[in-house]
């Protein structure tokens, strides 16, 4: 685990504010006292950040080897993000997969992001489609966004303009804009028979939801 070097941090803002400071002649002696001071509580506050987010990830990694799929996305987070810990691709996959597969709607989110980005894993359209559409089906609107976008693109799976327009639909009326915006530009490449068709499978998608 990295700590943030907050003294660093802090020595480097005051040289800087310094010299800054120092441009306004008359008053440079009372502006690098107050800039260093802002400073000095710029970097208190680093270390209070610092200091919690290492308490969280200790409690959000023992919750986690206790079962807690909450906890276990957290801490998958924390890997991913490099938030409190080294940042680091393959825990966030390996906790996001135990979260995503106790049904951590997140968990399942990102996981599948990861797989259709290739971060920290091979690029995998078929594992992508495979957790977004997990996350879709609990209602994740991102989740069926870009599902609808692998269908439209055809990366990995056969293109289809009328499973696009369906999964677009299903998260423009739970208010994603950019669905919104898609199925207007798709629209405009469908028949009236495959708008049709899409409609009615969003409907029963939801009905099944």
């Amino acid at each position: 685990m990295e700590k943030i070097s907050v003294f660093c941090m802090f020595v480097l803002l005051s040289s800087n504010v310094a010299a800054l400071s120092c441009l306004d002649e008359p008053t440079c002696g009372a502006g690098i006292l107050t800039q260093r001071a802002l400073v000095a509580d710029a970097a208190v506050a680093l270390v209070e950040a610092e200091e919690r987010l290492l308490s969280d990830f200790d409690r959000f990694h023992q919750a986690a080897k206790q079962g807690d799929s909450r906890a276990q996305y957290h801490l998958a987070w924390m890997y991913d993000d490099g938030a409190g810990v080294s940042q680091n691709d393959q825990l966030a996959i390996k906790w996001y997969l135990v979260a995503a597969e106790q049904g951590d709607i997140d968990a399942q989110y990102n996981l599948a992001l990861m797989y259709d980005k290739g971060e920290g894993v091979a690029q995998d359209f078929q594992q992508a489609m495979s957790w977004y559409r997990k996350a879709a089906r609990q209602g994740d609107t991102d989740a069926q966004y870009n599902l609808g976008s692998i269908y439209l693109s055809g990366d990995g799976v056969t293109k289809s303009h009328v499973m696009a327009y369906m999964l677009w639909s299903v998260a423009a009326m739970s208010g994603d804009e950019g669905a919104t915006i898609g199925l207007n530009l798709i629209a405009k490449e469908m028949s009236a028979q495959q708008i049709l068709e899409a409609t009615l499978l969003a409907k029963q998608w939801i009905a099944d939801c």
